[in-house]
């Protein structure tokens, strides 16, 4: 009898012995790798801010550069006569920091889109027909100005050029200025960040001076003040989504 109760109490003790060892989870660690640990980084992002002295024009989303138009001086005509822009020693091509790489570039708008929320932009413009600079303001009538707009190219994300060039600014075709907005290009969503280069032709790498990219008619019956300089003001409208209708 005394020997069956001291081997029930071994098994007693074993038992509870068993019970105690802790459970250790299985390693992740393969072959050769010592130890595992976590560390963080961080980038804090925050939008350019809009400038006080330029608000229509500054911030995130803004048109940085746009040429001018010259058809320089011409002789008066009585007949229907159709003139081209002038390449401009001006209109040189820009790297992102804004330093010159090159020149002969034809006439352009360049839009910049450091929002980040890659939404896509639309790009319209408009004019109010050519006037003389004096008080009389004579405006030179029934003239066409049309854009022909050649090339989108994005400068400094790959395949980020906007998607969309509308029907009438086809190569062939163009479009003809009026005083109501019409849209020049669209990038859609997912398009178009970074900086975007809307060209009016083609660089000019043989001499050429004219641009046919941009036209002037002036028809023969219209109207010319001797020794007058005519200008139209030019307006270009960035809106922050594409849209369909036409923005007047």
């Amino acid at each position: 009898m005394k020997l069956t109760k001291i081997s029930l109490m071994g098994l007693v003790v074993s038992s509870s012995f068993a019970l105690a060892v802790p459970a250790f989870a299985e390693s992740t660690l393969k072959p050769n790798e010592a130890a595992t640990e976590q560390s963080q980084a961080d980038i804090f992002f925050k939008q350019k801010p809009v400038d006080p002295e330029n608000p229509n024009n500054s911030g995130p989303l803004m048109i940085k550069r746009i040429s001018a138009i010259d058809f320089g001086e011409q002789l008066i005509s009585g007949n229907d006569t159709t003139y081209y822009a002038n390449y401009r020693d001006l209109d040189k091509e820009y790297d992102v920091d804004g330093n010159v790489i090159g020149e002969n570039m034809p006439a352009y708008v360049q839009v910049e889109d450091n929002r980040g929320t890659n939404k896509g932009w639309q790009l319209f413009i408009k004019n109010d027909g050519f006037k003389t600079n004096d008080a009389a303001q004579t405006e030179l009538k029934a003239a066409d100005l049309t854009f022909n707009v050649t090339s989108v190219q994005g400068a400094t994300v790959s395949n980020n050029q906007p998607s969309t060039l509308p029907d009438q600014f086809l190569k062939e075709n163009g479009v003809t200025l009026t005083n109501e907005y019409q849209s020049l290009v669209t990038a859609t969503d997912g398009k178009g960040m970074g900086t975007v280069d809307v060209l009016m032709g083609e660089k000019n790498t043989n001499g050429t001076v004219t641009n046919k990219a941009i036209s002037l008619f002036v028809p023969g019956s219209s109207t010319k003040a001797k020794d007058a300089k005519y200008t139209t003001s030019i307006t270009w409208l960035l809106m922050n989504d594409p849209i369909t209708a036409t923005t007047k």
